[in-house]
Formats: structure tokens, sequence, C-alpha cells
């Protein structure tokens, strides 16, 4: 991997989730709560909205942002606390009659899985750990030491301690393997993405894992067209890809869901079969995946929604194309047409109080922002 990869496909982020992996819920309260009131997570009652904890506050806040379901908005009554909002992929998972609110389809942990590990995330020691670290079997002091090497190499990237990667490696492997001292069911209840399967741990050895490597009997094979077309809209402006690169290039769906070539290749073929959109062929030996000319370029979207029509009867559609669009899947909310004179004297205030250059560049571009809003 070059270095250049780490910092091209992850922001520096590290130990943010307070110790806690994701648990059954929290995803859902991320993007619900966000949508009731863009300022929750910064609220004094948060802790009451939520019912939890404030360190486990914090870690909903991480953990809403890194698998890219809410995400920063601007603030036009107080630029220097941006909004959290729902982003497009919180909205059509998790909103009322979203994809799967409670995460029933097999297909929903392998889809957010994805989603975690698409760049730009914020969580790179799981995307070194799934893309670039080679070893099947491995410590946590392994995995530890081979993040820390790779941020040495990273140029812009200081000030990350030892003990932060520490905490970071700890909870991958709470988050994906279960513990050998619990029942695999209250495993299970204490963190959904154990149920992926993709990290066990090894039998009379201390704090020892291995990746698992191979088919997946769990994930859907529209599940795996998905993540093999989206991750092919990203590399290849053409119109095929060979089945090595989906297998084996950093980000693709060989790296994050452990699969092997002739798994890939297994599961595409057997939803080729039931799709005209998509085919494989073998030529001259290079197993390829071809998209049909007339499928469209959302056709990774596209399947993703049929997939959750069958299995959970929604119906939303991704993306909404009427909706603002702010950054990544980032929508802000709409601003009444009336209140436009309260937010744009405020923020004149501001501009006229703060003498910060940087701080007044945000307002002016927070102040064009919040006009062209008005009127669409």
């Amino acid at each position: 991997m070059a270095v250049g990869q780490l910092v091209a496909n992850n922001h520096a982020a590290f130990a943010r989730h307070e110790t806690f992996h994701p648990r059954y819920g929290w995803l859902l309260k991320a993007v619900t709560g966000t949508a009731k009131d863009p300022e929750l997570f910064t609220r004094p009652d948060a802790t009451v909205e939520l019912g939890v904890g404030k360190n486990m506050v914090e870690a909903i806040r991480y953990w809403g942002q890194a698998f890219k379901l809410v995400s920063e908005a601007p603030n036009p009554k107080r630029p220097r606390l941006p909004w959290l909002v729902p982003s497009e992929l919180g909205r059509a998972m998790f909103s009322e009659g979203g994809w799967d609110p409670y995460l029933e389809a097999p297909g929903t942990l392998w889809v957010l899985h994805w989603w975690l590990l698409s760049p730009k995330t914020k969580a790179p020691v799981w995307w070194l750990a799934f893309n670039s670290f080679n070893a099947i079997q491995f410590t946590e002091a392994a995995l530890t030491r081979f993040v820390l090497n790779a941020i040495e190499q990273t140029s812009g990237w200081t000030g990350v301690i030892e003990s932060s990667v520490k905490k970071d490696v700890d909870c991958l492997v709470r988050m994906y393997s279960h513990r050998k001292a619990e029942s695999r069911t209250d495993d299970l209840i204490d963190c959904p993405f154990r149920e992926l399967g993709l990290v066990e741990p090894v039998a009379g050895e201390s704090r020892t894992y291995r990746f698992v490597i191979g088919p997946k009997a769990g994930v859907p094979d529209q599940v795996v067209a998905y993540v093999a077309l989206d991750f092919m809209t990203r590399v290849e402006s053409a119109s095929t890809i060979s089945i090595a690169r989906l297998a084996q290039d950093v980000g693709s769906p060989g790296r994050v869901f452990k699969m092997t070539e002739a798994a890939i290749f297994e599961s595409l073929t057997r939803f080729a079969a039931t799709d005209s959109r998509v085919r494989l062929a073998e030529p001259a030996g290079l197993k390829q995946l071809l998209v049909s000319r007339d499928a469209g370029q959302d056709l990774a979207s596209v399947i993703l929604q049929e997939y959750y029509r069958r299995e959970t009867g929604s119906t939303y559609k991704f993306p909404h194309r009427n909706l603002a669009i702010v950054g990544s899947g980032v929508h802000t909310p709409k601003l009444k047409a009336q209140s436009v004179g309260n937010v744009t004297a405020d923020l004149a205030r501001r501009l006229k109080t703060d003498k910060n250059p940087t701080i007044q560049r945000k307002l002016e571009r927070m102040v064009r922002r919040v006009e062209a809003q008005i009127k669409s």
C-alpha cells in the first residue's frame, strides 16, 4: 500500500468511540435523533434524549459519522458549531419507511460494514486492518505496530499517540470477534457486527485472532453485486472490471469482506444468472464483470434498492434528486423563507464583531449558502 492511499482514503481520526463499539440501536438513534434536532449532540440533555451515559453519547455521535449516516452541515446561527444531520445514506437505511431501520435483512450489516470502510473514512485503523494488513492470524500488539508504522510514514499525521491506536485496535477486535467467556447469543446482542464472522479468536492462544477468509454464506449475492459495482464506479471509467481487482485491490470487496477471487466470481455468477444487466466473461482466461451499456450509471444503487424492496418491502428510493446536497451525501435542512431576515441579520452582526479573517470568510460563505437555499 502506498502511503498516499492512507491519506487519500482516510481522515486522521483515532479513539473517538470512547472505547465503545457500535451497539444495537445506536445507529438508528443517531439518524432519528439528528433528524429531529441537528443540535442534539451538543445539548446538555443529550443523555436523556438518547437514554445513555455521557461517554456513550459521544460514541453514538462518532459511529453515526463513521458509518456516513450523519454528517456536519452549516449552522446559520452558530457557524463555529456545525449541525449534525442525517446523510442520504442515513435516511435511506434508517428513516421511517427506510430500507431496514432495525437491521433485520441479512445483507444490512454487510452494507453498513462496506459504508464504514468506503472512502473517505473516519476509521483509519479499521481501513488499514482490512485493506493493508496482510497477516491472517495476528495479535493485537502486531496489528498496533503495523498501524503505528503506517502512520509514521504518513506526512501530516502527527501527534497520534500509541494509546489511541491501541484503543482502536481493541475496539475493532471486540466489534467483529466474539468473546470466549460469553455465550454466542449474548455476544451478538452486545455488538451486531460479530454476526458477520470476519474475525475470530484463535483457540488456545491469548489475544490472538484470525481473519476468516473465503466464501461468506451470510452475504446475499445482490449485496456482493452492489459493492462490486460501487467499487467499480470509483476506480473504473469503463463498463468492465476484472474479478482479480474486485478481490485484491485496496478498498475492494475482496479486501473489505475478506472474500477470495473464487468466492466473488461464484456469487456474481449466481447474480448474473438472474439479472441481464450484468454478466461474467473469461476472455483468454481472465475473469471479468461486464455491465450492460443500457444499465445506467446508478446501477449499484438501483440493485441495492431492489434488494430491500424484496427483503423488507421498502420502496425508499436513493438518492433523492430534489434534496439540497452538501458535501458527500448530506442535505441541509431547508430554511423557511420567513427566517431569512433573522438569519442573515445574525450573520451580519457576527461579521462586524468577529475580526478573525478565517471566521469572517466562513461567515461570508455561510451567508451565500443561506441565501441560495432560501432562493431555491
